[in-house]
């Protein structure tokens, strides 16, 4: 079974990182990394992650989500791309990818 990393968005063998021991569970949720510097880097910067969609405050799932930014050394996190592009529009003036 695949999962998207949380920190870098790449597609992640759910078996290869437990092998790796590059898996995180943090209450519910369980997150699988593609190394050790992105699972660092996530155990880190998990502590500012919203979970919550910037623009309408629906509930985003972060694990599966795609739809995550870092702007000003913020982190953003949108339920769906139209969420994102209405937010970023609006918020920054331009669209981040």
């Amino acid at each position: 079974m695949m999962a998207n990393d949380p920190t870098c968005g790449m597609k992640v063998d759910e078996n290869k990182a437990k092998k790796k021991k590059l898996v995180l569970k943090k209450g519910q949720e369980i997150f699988y990394f593609c190394s050790k510097d992105c699972l660092e880097k996530f155990q880190v910067d998990s502590k500012s992650v919203p979970t919550k969609c910037a623009k309408c405050m629906k509930e985003c799932d972060l694990e599966k989500t795609l739809w995550k930014i870092k702007h000003k050394g913020k982190y953003y996190c949108f339920c769906c791309k139209n969420c994102k592009h209405d937010f970023q529009e609006k918020e920054f003036g331009e669209i981040i990818y």
